[in-house]
């Protein structure tokens, strides 16, 4: 059912918010779901490329089910095996992310990984 008058449509649909307004909520948002809220508007396209705060979660990434034949796990660090079918979009999304991001300047750069030492398995013998 197509609304033909604009004041009739949910506020969501108007998009009159300004774009530094825009910016600060998305701000509070792990990237990934800033990138995915830009389908939300045509004018929301490249503006997440602009957000002053990057917040990338590994375990977002992870899946639900476990690989039962554990032959895409990368290397076993300690109890925690790293799965290269969660690893490779995580790095790939990362990398992305960061070369395509044009904001001034951070206000804030998180990036979650699990807990691993990759120092143990270095010491040579």
């Amino acid at each position: 059912m197509a609304v033909a008058n604009r004041d009739q449509r949910p506020f969501f649909y108007q998009c009159d918010l300004p774009d530094c307004l825009i910016r600060n909520i998305f701000s509070y948002l792990e990237s990934r779901q800033v990138v995915r809220s830009s389908v939300l508007s045509r004018r929301w396209r490249h503006l997440w490329r602009s957000v002053p705060c990057i917040d990338i979660d590994f375990t977002l990434f992870r899946r639900h089910a476990r690989c039962q034949a554990r032959n895409c796990c990368k290397t076993e660090y300690g109890q925690k095996k790293v799965c290269n079918k969660e690893w490779q979009p995580f790095m790939k999304f990362g990398d992305n992310l960061l070369l395509l991001h044009s904001a001034t300047s951070l206000d804030k750069l998180r990036i979650h990984v699990l807990a691993l030492d990759f120092y143990e398995k270095l010491d040579t013998k």
